[in-house]
């Protein structure tokens, strides 16, 4: 489990687990603002769950729900599925698509998971959990937004280039392919930055864009809640 806990930047279990709760206390008070409170919904998709740092205090706070864990990572989602009380728990590809059903869940929680992603690989998960989402149910979703481009733009160790932050201001996504995270996951998986206005215009295309919660999932990730549409 520590070496599980290492891909995803954690640290002691009861630092990942805190922060696992802390997380999830994070995007309920997201999706509550718009209306959808974690202990009525009774289908849950938790997409790149990953050693289950937010996984294991869902059933608590949704137990209404079954809930149904995904990540790329098989032998972290392997864990979760022998360890955690689940309706289910799989590998997912690390393109799509998967075998979730259509319009499945009423709500999709994913941290961290568009912070990873090339404009590419974002827009073909936009497309599945669009797909996978049951018409006026929600996503919610972490990114890197603004905040947290200068975050790393300032941080001694990040060494993010200029050139990372010129795409930004250019296109509206810039993504930094120099950060090491390959070593740990897979070629492709790196760190991706995301303008408000870029997120709001791109992702309409498969959703409804509720809401943007500037640095809500702590500490500088901003959360966006999507509608899906009927």
């Amino acid at each position: 489990m520590p070496a599980l806990r290492h891909r995803v930047g954690g640290g002691a279990d009861h630092t990942f687990r805190r922060s696992g709760l802390l997380h999830v206390e994070c995007y309920a008070a997201a999706t509550a603002a718009v209306g959808v409170e974690l202990s009525e919904v009774t289908t849950l998709l938790e997409w790149g769950a990953g050693s289950g740092r937010m996984t294991s205090h869902l059933p608590s706070r949704a137990p209404l729900a079954q809930i149904t864990a995904v990540d790329t990572d098989a032998e972290a989602i392997a864990w979760v599925a022998d360890n955690l009380q689940l309706h289910r728990a799989f590998a997912i590809p690390i393109f799509p698509p998967t075998e979730l059903a259509d319009d499945e869940f009423e709500l999709v929680l994913g941290h961290s998971v568009f912070s990873h992603l090339d404009v590419n690989a974002q827009d073909l998960w936009l497309a599945e959990l669009a797909r996978v989402t049951r018409p006026g149910g929600h996503v919610a979703v972490s990114f890197n937004g603004p905040a947290c481009l200068t975050w790393h733009l300032e941080h001694p160790l990040a060494e993010v280039p200029q050139s990372v932050a010129d795409d930004f201001h250019r296109d509206g996504v810039s993504f930094w392919r120099d950060d090491g995270w390959e070593d740990d996951f897979y070629e492709g998986y790196h760190t991706t930055f995301h303008r408000h206005d870029y997120v709001r215009e791109h992702w309409s295309r498969w959703f409804d864009v509720v809401s943007i919660w500037e640095e809500a999932a702590v500490p500088t990730q901003d959360i966006v809640v999507l509608h899906a549409r009927g």
